[in-house]
C-alpha cells in the first residue's frame, strides 16, 4: 500500500490521550507534517476497552479539527489493548504461500475461534536454519478491535490499518538505524503510564516483542 497518494494520518489511543500525526515527503524523505495530542480524562478507556465512546469521539474530532485532516485515511494503535503475539516456526516459504496458509496455521496456537479474531503474521526471519523461518502472528478479538473502528469513523477519519504498538516502535528503531547495530543483540523498552513494551532485536531482525500491564 503507498500511503501517500492521499492524505494518510496516524492515530494512536491509549488510556491517558490521543496522538494523531501526519507526515509528508519532501525529496524523497518524510516529514513530520503536523502532529497534535490531547489528553483524556481519567476512565474513558480502561484496559484497552472503551468506557465513554461520546467523550472518546469528541476528543479525536478536536484532534481531526485541528490538524485539518478530516476524511484522511488512517492507521491506528491502541496502547492497553494486548494483543496475541507469538513467535513460530515454519519451513520457509514465500510470503504469498504464507499468507494462503496462516490462518490454518494460527489455529494451531491462537486459542480463539478464527472467525472472531483479526489476525496478521509477518517473517521475522526468513532462514532461522535447517530450511526453517521464523514467523511473528499477531492476534486480538475483533469484540476489542471493532467498538475503536467505529469510533474513529464517526470522527471523521477512515481506519485502513491497524498495528502493534510495541511492533511500530520496534520498526521505527530498525529503519533508522539500519547500519550500526546489525550484529547486536538489542532491547527496545517504551515505558508508559500503565504498561511497557519491549522488543528484543537479533542481528538487525525482530525476535520478540511484547507489551506487560503494569
Amino acid at each position: 500500500m503507498n500511503l501517500f497518494t492521499r492524505k494518510f494520518v496516524g492515530l494512536e489511543i491509549s488510556s491517558t490521550g490521543v496522538k494523531l500525526v501526519e507526515l509528508k515527503k519532501i525529496d524523497g524523505d518524510l516529514h513530520v507534517h503536523r502532529f497534535k495530542t490531547i489528553l483524556l480524562r481519567a476512565g474513558v478507556i480502561e484496559n484497552g476497552e472503551i468506557k465513554d465512546t461520546v467523550e472518546l469521539i469528541a476528543r479525536i474530532k478536536e484532534l481531526v479539527t485541528a490538524t485539518e485532516t478530516k476524511g484522511a485515511d488512517c492507521a491506528f494503535a491502541v496502547v492497553g489493548n494486548y494483543p496475541i503475539v507469538k513467535k513460530i516456526s515454519l519451513p520457509r516459504m514465500a510470503p504469498s504461500e504464507l499468507e494462503d496458509s496462516i490462518h490454518w496455521e494460527s489455529e494451531q496456537h491462537i486459542p480463539f475461534d478464527i472467525n472472531n479474531i483479526y489476525l496478521d503474521a509477518m517473517i521475522s526471519n526468513p532462514d532461522a536454519g535447517q530450511g526453517q523461518m521464523h514467523v511473528l502472528l499477531a492476534a486480538n478479538m475483533k469484540s476489542r478491535i471493532d467498538p475503536f473502528c467505529e469510533v474513529i469513523t464517526k470522527a471523521g477519519l477512515n481506519p485502513v490499518v491497524m498495528d502493534v504498538p510495541a511492533f511500530l516502535l520496534t520498526d521505527a528503531f530498525l529503519r533508522s538505524n539500519q547500519g550500526p547495530h546489525q550484529d547486536e543483540s538489542i532491547v527496545l523498552l517504551d515505558f508508559r503510564d500503565k504498561s511497557v513494551m519491549f522488543s528484543i532485536v537479533v542481528e538487525g531482525k525482530l525476535e520478540f516483542v511484547q507489551e506487560i500491564c503494569l
